[in-house]
């Protein structure tokens, strides 16, 4: 019974298609190249891209709540509206301090990592994609700390440099992770078939 409410919250949380986890993690890593690459860009092109981000994840979320058919789908859409609504915040308020965009940045992470992490740790301890799940949701978790936390002193266009590499650093291993989990899911849901 335990195994098969871990299995459920799993579902809830990660798209079951390996190829929409796979363009996720792909997306989620060209972002982070990019930001690591130009690193002195504005912190509109920082909110711009979290808006973005976060409004995709919120509609895929949403599309998946609407198109799977297990009765706790249902759970992916509080998730899916706050990640709409940090987007929404994010894109609609460009007079923001840097300061505002690293709190709206850090408490997205910061919550998101706690699901992530809660979705993990509730799975089977010998589920092959447990550990990338957990983490996943460690790295959203410690990322969003970071963000809040923030205990520079530099000025307002050195955080936002540092905060590009940041969250382009961020992304590249969240990425890479989910590609990486993308792979794990083909090789269940093809056992699972079998």
């Amino acid at each position: 019974m335990e195994e098969e409410a871990a299995v459920k919250l799993e579902v809830i949380l990660i798209p079951r298609t390996p190829w929409a986890v796979l363009l996720q993690g792909l997306g989620i890593t060209a972002l982070g190249v990019v930001l690591v690459a130009w690193p002195h860009a504005s912190i509109d092109v920082v909110r711009i891209a979290f808006g973005a981000l976060a409004l995709a994840f919120g509609a895929m979320q949403i599309v998946a709540a609407l198109s799977e058919k297990h009765e706790d789908r249902w759970w992916r859409i509080p998730l899916a509206l706050l990640a709409i609504a940090a987007g929404i915040l994010a894109l609609a308020w460009p007079e923001a301090t840097e300061r505002v965009i690293l709190i709206l940045l850090g408490l997205w992470f910061l919550l998101t990592g706690l699901v992530i992490l809660a979705a993990g740790l509730k799975l089977p301890a010998n589920m092959p994609s447990r550990w990338v799940v957990v983490l996943s949701g460690a790295v959203f978790f410690i990322f969003g700390v970071i963000l809040l936390v923030n205990p520079s002193d530099k000025s307002p266009r050195d955080m936002a440099a540092a905060l590009v590499v940041l969250v382009g650093v961020f992304a590249i291993m969240e990425g890479i992770l989910m590609a990486f989990y993308s792979l794990l899911l083909r090789r269940v849901l093809k056992a699972l078939e079998e």
